[in-house]
């Protein structure tokens, strides 16, 4: 099974899509422009087979990552994981890996989920990717001065007396 809706045969969906009838109002509208701009949506289908196994289990909570533009927060989230756990550890190859995978989801974002977005949307995730760069960019030179400064020892100046 390669993936998840292999567990359902062409009759349980079709069970499935008349049990809960077409999509209507918002839905309908937010399938028909995804389809239209070809942004990746989990398929009518599929959400009522999801709706079903929601309810068997009796779910509070439910986290969707991986459409549309899920995969480049789910690496950012990743890589600024990671660039802490680098920091903690004090691990330079830790943080190089946090800061080529940012890099990648940047050249993502740029490349490929921007040109998925309305106008105003790619203003927002532009002022949002600033934002996140100089966050990271900020802490990173922090920490990076205070790495250096640990391993050197300040000379003294002239007359013997260390500048404090």
């Amino acid at each position: 099974m390669r993936n998840a809706m292999e567990a359902f045969s062409p009759r349980d969906i079709r069970y499935l899509d008349e049990l809960h009838g077409p999509l209507a109002g918002v839905f309908a509208r937010m399938d028909a422009e995804a389809a239209a701009e070809e942004i990746p949506l989990v398929s009518t289908s599929v959400g009522h087979a999801l709706r079903v196994l929601v309810r068997a289990t009796g779910a509070r909570r439910i986290v969707e990552v991986g459409t549309a533009t899920g995969y480049s927060a789910l690496w950012m989230a990743y890589g600024a994981m990671l660039m802490i756990v680098g920091f903690l550890r004090r691990s330079a190859f830790v943080r190089w890996q946090a800061l080529i995978l940012i890099a990648v989801t940047i050249v993502k974002v740029f490349v490929y989920d921007v040109s998925q977005l309305d106008r105003a949307y790619r203003i927002v995730s532009f002022i949002v990717l600033g934002i996140l760069l100089l966050a990271i960019s900020f802490v990173y030179q922090r920490d990076w001065l205070q790495l250096s400064a640990k391993g050197k020892t300040q000379p003294a100046s002239e007359g013997g007396v260390t500048p404090v």
